[in-house]
């Protein structure tokens, strides 16, 4: 995701992310995290990965503090958690499509957790 964050969506609109990853086993819990910059709920914010619609975020969690005589002190990052059907990810490459809805927002990073 090097060259790909940040990126702004403009709201009712979508953005395709590519990403290496390898197939998980079965039963493996697989949660994607998208940390972002702005208001979204988690009605706002929709992911597919490949062929899957894995939907809407679950939770809105709150993303990394900053120090206030830093630059970035204004941002109001967030992270939106989904959670994702082990077999959807598949070895190689994986599209991963964001859509949000009402507002823009500005993707900081997608981050995909496995849980054995």
């Amino acid at each position: 995701l090097p060259e790909q964050v940040p990126v702004t969506i403009r709201k009712n609109t979508s953005r395709k992310f590519e990403m290496i990853l390898a197939a998980e086993p079965e039963d493996a819990k697989v949660t994607v995290k998208l940390c972002f910059d702005g208001e979204n709920q988690t009605t706002d914010l929709w992911l597919r990965i490949g062929l899957y619609n894995v939907g809407h975020a679950i939770e809105i969690q709150s993303g990394p503090k900053f120090d206030k005589k830093n630059e970035e002190a204004n941002r109001k990052s967030k992270i939106a958690v989904f959670n994702v059907p082990f077999h959807v990810i598949q070895d190689g490459r994986n599209e991963l499509v964001v859509r949000s809805e009402n507002i823009s927002t500005t993707i900081l990073g997608i981050e995909v957790c496995v849980t054995p």
